[in-house]
């Protein structure tokens, strides 16, 4: 099956994610789909879309499997053990949960702020955000909430897979389908919406922390591409972040490319890290380590080695540990180990626990991966 991007650059550069997945998300269990409306806790002004410009536009076509897994192994840990910080190559340096997980669709609408016109549509007075959820089906414990950003002509179906292995490893994954960006997008995908999108993240985070499987205390967000750039801000942008965010992962992503703040300055430090492959040709790796490089500590940069813009998200999350751990468990081991205090209730102890687990799954993977940090 063959799919088409469409990038938009800000000061020349090249941004944007194939149009890929399946036409319909493919689930384990059973779907039903709902609609809810909810108020924001933080209303924020809508940024009107503009048109790209020509000269800078481009476009990206892939060939991605058109067939996904339909299950997830069923095997049940109903602990997260502390990391085997001393694990032997090729291992994972903890053993990750592997709950059964079903997927729903859910429609948020935020009233409380428009939609901007399109070529192709009217303006509306809401913004719609159709969004994906995987969450495990045994109901009775609570989880980590991870939110997750598409990436510019994408879809929440693109990263179906990706993200039940995530929600497999205990959290309640909720991935909103941004109104102008996604692959549907009436008039075509819109790189100009960016800055709309991370209030898209919070609006969602706040319908979710009434979900009952969720745990309120402990959010993760998390993007790929565009969708990395909206996590960048919503953690790095004085005006858009999220303070209820606890940690954050940004893929292939890099800075806020309209030049209209400063990030990271009067924000909070929380965990983040950096996932990019030295093959990108889309957003270049150089453009995700200046985002690195300006974010605040505790930070990791991980290196995908001969990783291009979709390496991992175009693979079988079934087949990530032979393909380098690339994406889907070393996302997991993070977002578990920066979640759970090993050895001690201290926050420093904590970040240090962190960077021993990514350096142990790079040591087991030296071939494929690479890692910088700064705590």
């Amino acid at each position: 099956m063959r799919f088409r991007s469409a990038c938009v650059v800000a000061l020349a550069v090249s941004v944007g994610v194939p149009l890929v997945g399946p036409t319909e998300p493919e689930a384990i269990g059973a779907k039903r789909t709902t609609t809810r409306k909810a108020s924001t806790k933080r209303p924020r002004a809508t940024v009107p879309v503009s048109k790209p410009p020509t000269s800078t536009a481009s476009t990206l076509r892939s060939t991605l499997p058109s067939t996904l897994p339909s299950t997830v192994p069923s095997t049940v840990l109903s602990t997260n053990p502390s990391p085997n910080l001393s694990a032997a190559p090729n291992e994972l340096p903890l053993p990750l949960p592997s709950l059964l997980v079903s997927t729903r669709t859910t429609t948020f609408v935020d009233t409380s702020r428009a939609t901007a016109a399109t070529s192709a549509s009217t303006a509306k007075s809401s913004r719609t955000l159709v969004t994906l959820i995987v969450a495990p089906t045994d109901t009775t414990r609570r989880y980590p909430l991870f939110v997750f950003a598409h990436g510019l002509g994408g879809h929440p179906a693109q990263y179906e897979q990706l993200l039940r292995r995530i929600s497999a490893a205990g959290y309640v994954v909720a991935a909103p389908t941004f109104p102008l960006s996604n692959t549907a997008a009436p008039g075509g995908p819109s790189f100009f919406d960016e800055p709309n999108q991370p209030a898209d993240m919070s609006f969602v985070i706040t319908a979710m922390l009434s979900d009952p499987q969720v745990d309120a205390d402990t959010v993760f967000v998390g993007g790929h591409s565009l969708g990395g750039i909206t996590t960048v801000d919503l953690i790095g942008n004085a005006s858009l972040i999220d303070r209820r965010i606890d940690a954050a992962i940004v893929i292939a992503g890099t800075a806020n490319l309209f030049g209209t703040t400063k990030l990271f300055q009067n924000t909070p430090a929380i965990p983040v890290l950096f996932m990019h492959g030295d093959a990108d040709s889309t957003v270049p790796i150089a453009l995700g380590r200046s985002a690195y490089l300006s974010a605040l500590a505790p930070k990791w940069f991980m290196t995908v080695l001969g990783g291009n813009h979709v390496f991992g998200i175009d693979r079988r999350p079934d087949l990530a540990v032979e393909s380098g751990l690339a994406y889907t468990d070393t996302m997991s081991v993070f977002l578990t180990v920066v979640s759970t205090p090993v050895g001690s209730t201290s926050a420093g102890d904590n970040i240090a626990a962190v960077t021993k687990a990514l350096q142990s799954v790079v040591a087991g993977r030296s071939n494929r991966l690479s890692l910088q940090s700064a705590v």
